[in-house]
């Protein structure tokens, strides 16, 4: 009996983390959505070993280079118009 209520507890214990780190992936999509790298940033370690973590990466990547695309048009603009 005490080992099944200890195995009761254990994997209520694993829910509540993964519920949170749930709720860390969805708050690191909006971030990645509204495009604020710095909340990106404070989430995307928060995502270490959950099974979305890839998608986490992801976010900070394309952010990273959606970044530079906007600094190259920039660059191009300013040399085009001189």
């Amino acid at each position: 009996m005490r080992n099944i209520l200890l195995t009761l507890l254990f994997f209520g214990c694993v829910d509540i983390v993964a519920a949170s780190q749930d709720l860390d992936f969805i708050a690191a999509r909006k971030a990645f959505e509204a495009g604020s790298s710095k909340k990106l940033a404070i989430k995307i370690p928060r995502l270490r070993g959950h099974i979305l973590e890839s998608y986490g990466d992801y976010y900070q990547r394309s952010g990273s280079f959606l970044l530079a695309i906007k600094v190259v048009f920039s660059l191009i603009g300013y040399v085009a118009n001189g």
